[in-house]
């Protein structure tokens, strides 16, 4: 059975007696749900709207504002891996030339988010959130981790869910 649903898949069928199953890129449920793009834009959109609490085109202002501002601060492997999994309104935000990533610290990306919105700090900071969860919540679980693992520490505190805030 599969560990992650009570499925006999094909391929662990397969695999010899006393064998260890194949490794497999990721859960064919998942695969067969969509997971390469889980959101749409609309309901990507929606979401980072409802968390920070502001109308659709703000949200489509900081969610753009963020992903590219992440786009410097990432590899180009990983910029690639995550726009492959995003829906495609917003894959150019995170088109990259190189492949290196910028030092950039947790204080230096909400100033750059400040810059490219007009938002105050703690309003930058609220989006940034909201757009980094949302994004951390529509890709793999492979994607998200490699993600965090090339962000410095005091990023995480920005791909945890935060209580949405109210209208």
């Amino acid at each position: 059975m599969c560990p992650v649903c009570p499925v006999r898949h094909r391929e662990r069928d397969r695999a010899p007696a006393g064998a260890p199953p194949p490794q497999r890129p990721s859960h064919p449920r998942r695969r067969a749900l969509g997971r390469r793009n889980p959101v749409d834009s609309t309901e990507f959109l929606n979401a980072v709207a409802e968390r920070a609490g502001l109308p659709l085109p703000e949200a489509a202002t900081v969610t753009r504002a963020t992903l590219t501002t992440l786009t410097a601060r990432v590899s180009g492997e990983q910029a690639r891996g995550l726009a492959a999994q995003l829906p495609e309104e917003f894959q150019g935000y995170l088109r990259k030339e190189v492949d290196f990533a910028e030092p950039l610290d947790l204080v230096q990306f909400l100033t750059e988010i400040q810059a490219r919105t007009g938002l105050d700090g703690d309003r930058a900071a609220v989006t940034a959130r909201a757009v980094l969860t949302t994004l951390c919540e529509a890709v793999s679980a492979g994607e998200r981790d490699a993600l965090v693992a090339e962000l410095p520490k005091d990023f995480r505190r920005l791909l945890r869910p935060a209580a949405r805030v109210q209208g």
